[in-house]
Formats: structure tokens, C-alpha cells, sequence
């Protein structure tokens, strides 16, 4: 179980340790850009299960780059990125 601090506004006292799980029906999207895939699931912390596990192959290279580059256009990842994210979404309101 993970912990995160918090702070009560207004109020001079320290701040309190307090655990996500505590809230009921709580869900997270986790994103995976690899340098193959870009993967990305729906976490349930009530469950604590991940479900709806989505991977999609990694944007292809730029064309006509001298040898040895490699370089990928950031347009192509954040649209692929973007998609994945469009795609959970439908499964975590």
C-alpha cells in the first residue's frame, strides 16, 4: 500500500498520512511509453486489479535520416499516446 501526504486547510497541524484506497470506486490509468509499445491499463484500487490492458506498436522511425539515426516524430507519439488514452477512458469514467 502506498501513502501520500496531505495537509488540513486551515487548520496548523501537521498533515496526515492518508490512503488513496480509502476512497471507494477510485480508478487510475497507467501509460507505458516503451521504446517498442506504448501500453496503458485502468488500475482499480478497490479491486486492486488492473483491467482493460491496451498495447499498441511504437510510431515508426523518420524517413530518409542518415545511418545510424533514429529519431521519432513527438507529433506521432503524443497521437498514438492520445489514442491509447481515448481507448481507457471508455472504461475508466
Amino acid at each position: 500500500m502506498w501513502l501520500r501526504r496531505t495537509a488540513k486547510q486551515g487548520s496548523n497541524a501537521p498533515a496526515e498520512l492518508a490512503d488513496p484506497c480509502d476512497h471507494a470506486g477510485m480508478q487510475f490509468i497507467g501509460i507505458d511509453l516503451g521504446s517498442t509499445s506504448i501500453k496503458g491499463a485502468v488500475l482499480d484500487l478497490d479491486a486492486r486489479a488492473l483491467s482493460d490492458i491496451i498495447r499498441r506498436p511504437f510510431p515508426l522511425p523518420l524517413a530518409n535520416l542518415p545511418r545510424w539515426h533514429y529519431e521519432v516524430s513527438p507529433d506521432a507519439v503524443l497521437q498514438a499516446t492520445r489514442d491509447v488514452l481515448d481507448e481507457l477512458l471508455d472504461h475508466a469514467p
